[in-house]
């Protein structure tokens, strides 16, 4: 009987285990999205001193990180995050709301493929 008991408490420790690396993950993409989410928010309202910050903190978040989306994602994908980003804060500085929008959107987009994967 306490074979089976431990058996079972064993079972159920390891398909908890299952679940702890997709919520580190989750956690982990969520960062980006939110930096991504601030730089639109203060594009929007034309904060570009906000917006610069952020695009800064961007840039050394997916520094940070960029060894991962190599991983995930193949060389031409990490490379247009990495170029977009640096297109992102140039049409900030010289507070081109249009051209920023578009980058953001295509970067939002390009990171979602690279999560997906």
């Amino acid at each position: 009987m306490p074979h089976k008991y431990l058996s079972r408490v064993t079972l159920a420790f390891m398909v908890l285990l299952l679940f702890v690396p997709p919520v580190a993950h989750a956690k982990q993409e969520k960062q980006i999205f939110l930096i991504l989410t601030e730089i639109q928010e203060n594009v929007s309202v034309k904060n570009w001193d906000a917006a610069e910050q952020y695009a800064e903190k961007l840039e050394r978040h997916y520094k940070d990180k960029q060894w991962k989306y190599q991983l995930m994602g193949d060389k031409e994908e990490y490379e247009t995050a990495a170029n977009d980003i640096q297109q992102i804060k140039a049409a900030i500085a010289v507070k081109d709301h249009k051209q920023a929008t578009i980058l953001l959107t295509h970067l939002r987009t390009l990171l979602k493929q690279i999560y997906k994967m």
